[in-house]
C-alpha cells in the first residue's frame, strides 16, 4: 500500500487525537476507462514486484503481450480528467477481509445540499439548493420537462468515475495531497482506498447521497474470459498448462571436468553429485562442469552441500548458439554479459548468488536447493556447450575440517522446442496455450489482462500438474479461486500505493499464520491503545479428533475404514486430540503433548482428493486443514483509532491484561469507520486468529517439518 507518513504514526501513537491532530478525511473522484491493447509490460515504480514474470503464450504475442490499461479521461478525450474533491462528506467506511474474492466495498455519505451565492435587493446572500448532486438534475427527456437548472454534477455519480479515499490526522496542508511527478503524498495522511463508483442512493429528509464503491476486485469478479478481456489470439477455452510438461522438458547434463580433479558421481535422479578437494583456507574457487546437449535452456536445478558460499554460474556456448529467443548470436566461448569475472579463473559469469542459505527451522538447517535461472536469459545451444558452477567463500566441513564446495544434485532443464521461437515449432497441440513454469504465473497473466500494473504474487515453487481450461462463462476471479486451491495461499486487494495510476495492489501470497514473528518487528498494540476492549473467543465446538485424506488409487496402498479400494492415506491427530499418533517429529515437542480437550467427543473428518499421489501429500493436506481449524478456534477482535498501514495476512502483537492475552494476532479482517462532524470519530475494528496458542504452535511445527521433509527435499515439482 501507500506510505504511512511518520507524522501520522507519531500522532496516532501519542493518543492525543484532538485539535490540530484531529482525524481528517478527503474523498476525490475522476473519470477514467480501462482500455485493452498490445504493449510492452511496464510495472508502476511502486509495485512490490518489479519483474512481472509472465508465462508464455505458445505462438502468441509475448514480447508485447495483451493487457488492460487504466486511462484517465474517456475514450474520446483521454487524459483530460483531474481529481475532483467531493464536498459535504459525512462518513466514509470500508471493510477489507478475505471474503468476497478478497475485495472490499467503500460507502461514502455526503449531504445532497449546496449553498449557492445569489444577489438580490438586500445584496449578496446564499440559497439552499436541495438535490444539487443528483446525476439526473437538469436532464431533459422527451416525455418530461426539466424542473431544475443543470449544473456541473450532472451525469457524475452515475458515470464511469474512479474514487479514492485519503485519511489521516491534522488539517490544512498536513492532510492535503500534493503531486510530485506520478506520486501523491501528504505530511499526515495516507491514501487508504481506491476503486470505482458502483451504485448511488439518493435520500430525502435528510438529503443524502450515498455512494457504494468497489475496489479493483471489480475488474476480476465482473469480467469474464471472453472477447478482448483476454489475449485475442487465444480462442475459447483458455488453457493454462505446464510449459515443461507440454513442451517435453527433460533433465539433462553429463559430468564434465572439475577444477581439482576430484571425484564426480552421476545419479539417474540427482544428476551430478560432487565434492571438491579440501583446502586449508576459504580463499579458493573450485568449479564443476556440466556438459549440455543441443537444445533450448533457461534454468537448472542445484542442491548445494554447504550453506553460506557464493555461487557463480558461467556458460560456454559452442558455435551456432543464440541467446534470448534467437535475437542475439553468440560467439564461440564463454558468454560475457559484462557482469564480472569469477575469481581465480577470470571467466565471465552470467549469474552470481552470494551467501547461499537454506531454510532454517528450529534446530535444523537445510541446504540450499532450488531451480535457478540462467541469469534471466534464454539460450538455444548447440552440442558440447558447458554450464560451469564455481564456488567462493568456501565453508569448512565439520567432518573433514577442510574448506570445500559440493553439489548434492545438479542438472539442467532442456525443452524439446523453443516456446518463443514459433518458426522452429514442431507442435500444434498446444497452439495458443498459456504455458507456465510456476503455477502462480497464471495469476499474473490474469492480473495483467484485467489492467493491473502493481501486484505482489509469490511463486508456489511448482508448476501445474495438468492443463486447466476456462470457458467464456468463467470470470477472472474463478481462475484465481482455482489457483488458491493449489496451495496454502491467500488473495486480496490491498490498499493503493502513492502512484497516481494505482488501482490497489493485488496480493497472492502464502498464509503467514504459521510463520515465526517477522524479523523486522511488528505493530505493538496494548490495551491502552484500544478504543474498545479486546474480546477473545475460544471455540472447540467444531474441532476434529482425527483428520484423514484419501488420495489416488495405489496398488501398494492399504484398505482403511471399510474402503474397498487401495489408496494413499494420510492421517493426522491434531494437538487438541491429546496424542501424537502421527509421530511426525518423534514425539519430541518441548513440554510434551497437551491433554485431550474434546471431552471424549470423537469427530472424524475424512476427505477424498484423487489428485493426491502419495502418503506425504495426503498428510500435508491434513495439516493445511488443521491450520484452518486452529485459526478458527481462537479468535479475537479489538478496536483502535484509525491507522493506515494495517493489512491482511499481517501479524500484530497484542497485549491485554484484562483477558490475560500476550499473543500475535493474524489479521483476517479490517473494518474502518470514519465519521466527520460533531461527535465524529475514526475507528478501526481488527479481527483475526491468535497465533501464540499451544495448538497453533504445535501445528506450525508439524507443518514446517512436513514441508521441509517432503516438499522442499524432493526438489522441483
Amino acid at each position: 500500500m501507500g506510505s504511512v507518513p511518520n507524522l501520522l504514526k507519531q500522532r496516532w501513537r501519542s493518543r492525543q487525537l484532538i485539535g490540530d491532530a484531529s482525524h481528517s478525511c478527503l474523498v476525490r473522484i475522476r473519470q477514467g476507462v480501462v482500455n485493452h491493447f498490445y504493449d510492452s509490460v511496464q510495472m508502476l515504480d511502486t509495485s512490490p514486484d518489479q519483474d512481472p514474470r509472465l508465462p508464455t503464450i505458445w505462438k502468441g504475442h509475448n514480447a508485447v503481450p495483451w493487457q488492460g490499461h487504466w486511462m484517465v479521461g474517456t475514450f474520446a478525450d483521454p487524459g483530460a480528467a483531474d481529481w475532483i474533491v467531493l464536498p459535504n462528506i459525512q462518513s466514509a467506511s470500508f471493510t477489507r477481509d478475505l471474503t468476497n474474492n478478497g475485495g472490499s466495498v467503500l460507502t461514502v455519505t455526503l449531504d445532497d445540499i449546496s449553498f449557492q451565492q445569489a444577489t438580490g435587493a438586500a445584496g449578496l446572500y446564499h440559497t439552499i439548493e436541495r438535490g444539487w448532486y443528483s446525476p439526473t438534475r437538469g436532464v431533459k427527456v422527451s416525455s418530461r420537462p426539466s424542473l431544475w437548472a443543470e449544473n456541473e454534477w450532472g451525469d457524475t455519480f452515475n458515470g464511469g468515475y474512479q474514487i479514492e479515499l485519503w485519511e489521516g490526522y491534522g488539517s490544512g496542508a498536513d492532510v492535503t495531497p500534493v503531486r510530485s511527478g506520478d506520486h501523491w503524498s501528504a505530511p499526515a495522511a495516507s491514501r487508504t482506498w481506491v476503486g470505482w463508483l458502483d451504485q448511488v442512493d439518493l435520500e430525502s429528509h435528510p438529503d443524502h447521497v450515498i455512494l457504494t464503491c468497489r475496489d479493483g476486485s471489480i475488474l476480476l469478479t465482473d469480467q469474464r474470459l471472453i472477447g478482448q478481456n483476454k489475449a485475442p489470439e487465444i480462442k475459447a477455452p483458455v488453457t493454462f498448462a505446464s510449459r515443461a510438461r507440454t513442451l517435453g522438458e527433460t533433465r539433462v547434463g553429463a559430468a564434465g571436468n572439475a577444477s581439482d580433479g576430484s571425484i564426480i558421481t552421476t545419479d539417474p535422479t540427482l544428476g551430478i553429485v560432487w565434492v571438491s578437494d579440501g583446502y586449508s583456507d576459504p580463499n579458493h574457487t573450485p568449479w564443476i562442469d556440466l556438459k549440455l546437449p543441443a537444445g533450448f535452456y533457461e534454468d537448472f536445478y542445484a542442491a548445494f552441500s554447504y550453506s553460506g558460499e557464493t555461487m557463480y554460474a558461467s556458460l560456454y556456448a559452442e558455435a551456432g548458439s543464440t541467446m534470448d529467443n534467437g535475437t542475439v548470436r553468440l560467439p564461440t566461448g564463454w558468454v560475457d554479459l559484462g557482469l564480472g569475472s569469477v575469481p581465480d579463473s577470470g571467466i565471465p559469469w552470467i549469474l552470481k548468488h552470494a551467501n547461499l542459505i537454506g531454510s532454517d527451522q528450529a534446530t535444523d538447517a537445510y541446504h540450499p536447493s532450488r531451480r535457478w535461472s540462467l541469469g534471466g536469459h534464454t539460450f538455444q545451444l548447440t552440442d558440447n556447450s558447458v554450464l560451469r558452477l564455481s564456488f567462493g567463500n568456501l565453508v569448512r566441513d565439520p567432518n573433514s575440517g577442510k574448506y570445500q564446495a559440493g553439489t548434492d544434485a545438479l542438472y539442467a532443464f532442456r525443452y524439446g522446442t523453443n516456446p518463443a521461437n514459433v518458426a522452429t515449432s514442431g507442435t500444434t497441440t498446444a497452439n495458443h496455450w498459456v504455458l507456465v513454469d510456476d503455477a502462480a504465473q497464471v495469476v499474473r497473466m490474469i492480473l495483467l489482462w484485467a489492467g493491473f500494473k502493481e501486484w505482489h504474487v509469490e511463486d508456489f515453487g511448482w508448476t501445474l500438474e495438468k492443463p486447466l481450461q476456462f470457458g467464456m462463462d468463467s470470470f477472472f476471479s474463478d481462475v484465481i479461486t482455482e489457483m488458491l486451491a493449489q496451495g496454502n495461499f491467500l488473495f486480496f486487494i490491498d490498499a493503493p500505493t502513492d502512484h497516481d495510476m494505482s488501482l490497489g495492489v493485488p496480493v497472492f501470497v502464502s498464509q503467514t499464520a504459521t510463520d515465526l514473528a517477522p524479523p523486522g518487528g511488528m505493530l505493538q498494540v496494548q490495551d491502552k491503545d484500544m478504543v474498545e476492549a479486546l474480546t477473545v473467543k475460544w471455540d472447540k465446538s467444531n474441532l476434529p479428533y482425527v483428520m484423514r485424506y484419501r488420495g489416488a488409487e495405489d496398488p501398494n496402498g492399504t484398505f482403511a475404514l471399510g474402503d474397498t479400494v487401495r489408496r494413499f492415506w494420510g492421517t493426522y491427530w491434531p494437538p487438541w486430540s491429546g496424542h501424537d499418533y502421527t509421530n511426525l517429529q518423534g514425539r519430541h515437542f518441548k513440554g510434551g503433548y497437551p491433554l485431550e480437550r474434546l471431552g471424549g467427543v470423537r469427530r472424524h473428518v475424512t476427505h477424498t482428493n484423487t489428485s493426491l499421489k502419495s502418503v506425504a501429500e495426503c498428510l500435508f493436506a491434513c495439516l493445511l486443514d488443521a491450520i484452518q481449524y486452529a485459526l478458527q478456534a481462537v479468535t479475537a477482535t479489538f478496536q483502535i483509532a484509525g491507522l493506515p498501514g494495517v493489512t491482511l495476512n499481517q501479524q500484530i502483537s497484542v497485549v491485554d491484561q484484562g483477558t490475560g492475552t500476550n499473543s500475535r494476532l493474524w489479521v483476517a479482517s479490517i473494518d474502518s469507520q470514519h465519521t466527520l462532524g460533531p461527535g465524529g470519530a475514526w475507528h478501526m475494528v481488527i479481527g483475526g486468529a491468535m497465533l501464540d496458542t499451544e495448538d497453533m504452535n504445535l501445528i506450525a511445527q508439524d507443518y514446517k517439518y512436513t514441508y521441509q521433509r517432503w516438499v522442499i527435499a524432493k526438489g522441483p515439482a
